[in-house]
């Protein structure tokens, strides 16, 4: 039975781990203002016909090559109040895209001074950005921000899933899930003897 709960634990707590080897932390998120840090490490190179781009979207997985808007509708983009996002220890280019384009509103970055090389698997990102302007920002926007990689120019869309924002379960509703399945394997037990 120990074994079984045990088990049942790891199950419980593999729920909480990241789609990838990134990780996205929202730091702060107001309407005038937001911090995002990356972590960790790329699993896999990334693709695409200009696959050098990691990016934030708003919402990416459900409308991949459409205007998503993330900084309220704006035609201009916000300002990077402060940015260390690196890529192995380099500083990373940085763009801000706005409305008006295929891909929308987003936050993006390259390793190199183009786009034409891919990011390798092992590639290390690490630090955050700032991005400031008066009333761009809804805050009800921070879980549906997401993290992809690579660039395809054909399908106007990043190509990748680096990270997202998921719903794990609160502790409370776990542990009820875990004492009930050990009261089934209880039951079941003294039956059978």
């Amino acid at each position: 039975m120990s074994r079984f709960i045990f088990a049942s634990i790891l199950a419980v707590l593999a729920c909480a781990q990241a789609d990838a080897g990134l990780v996205m932390t929202i730091d702060s998120y107001t309407a005038d203002s937001v911090t995002i840090s990356i972590s960790g490490t790329f699993d896999a190179d990334t693709i695409g016909d200009k696959p050098g781009w990691m990016a934030i979207k708003k919402d990416w997985e459900t409308s991949p090559n459409t205007n998503t808007d993330w900084f309220a509708g704006s035609i201009t983009a916000p300002t990077i109040s402060s940015n260390t996002i690196a890529f192995d220890s380099v500083a990373a280019n940085t763009t801000l895209t706005s409305n008006g384009t295929g891909y929308g509103d987003d936050v993006a970055w390259r390793p190199t001074a183009t786009a034409d090389t891919a990011i390798t698997a092992g590639t290390v990102v690490t630090g955050s950005i700032t991005l400031s302007g008066t009333g761009m920002f809804d805050p009800a926007d921070a879980s549906s921000l997401q993290l992809v990689s690579g660039y395809s120019n054909a399908g106007v869309q990043y190509q990748r899933l680096e990270f997202k924002f998921s719903t794990v379960p609160e502790p409370s509703f776990a542990l009820v899930g875990l004492v009930g399945t050990a009261a089934v394997v209880a039951i079941r037990r003294r039956r059978k003897s």
